[in-house]
């Protein structure tokens, strides 16, 4: 079953997601006992398809599993690059198996480059929905 974009319910999130689609590059980090973390994994494009301070959505074709630690790029518009670091959280397949929703933890990141994103495309969406209304 394919997600929808239509979702009816309460809101009981700390911090509410924002459905919005940025491009984001990510790598798998291979933890390490005694060494700083390595990145392992070649880099994979996709997108969010929501977002907020604490998390993200994102939908990748690649499988991931629940605890793998990833490193991101968001590449929001009109932005520099964000870079932060996430846990999996969740992984739902659709069916057939051809994308998977994957949901996202921040691990590291800077909360003010975050916030700051976050307020700026809030911003840009509003003046878009503006625009459109006149």
């Amino acid at each position: 079953m394919e997600k929808s974009n239509l979702w009816i319910g309460v809101e009981r999130r700390r911090h509410p997601r924002i459905a919005i689609n940025i491009p984001l590059i990510f790598q798998m980090v291979k933890p390490s006992l005694f060494d700083k973390p390595r990145l392992f994994s070649p880099s994979i494009k996709t997108s969010t398809e929501n977002f907020s301070l604490v998390g993200l959505l994102m939908v990748t074709q690649n499988e991931l599993s629940s605890g793998d630690i990833i490193n991101i790029v968001l590449h929001p518009p009109s932005m520099e690059p964000i870079e932060a670091q996430a846990r999996v959280v969740r992984v739902h397949p659709s069916q057939p198996k051809t994308k998977y929703y994957v949901s996202l933890q921040f691990t590291l990141s800077d909360e003010a480059e975050l916030k700051s994103m976050l307020q700026s495309l809030v911003k840009d969406y509003d003046e878009l929905c503006r625009e459109m209304q006149k």
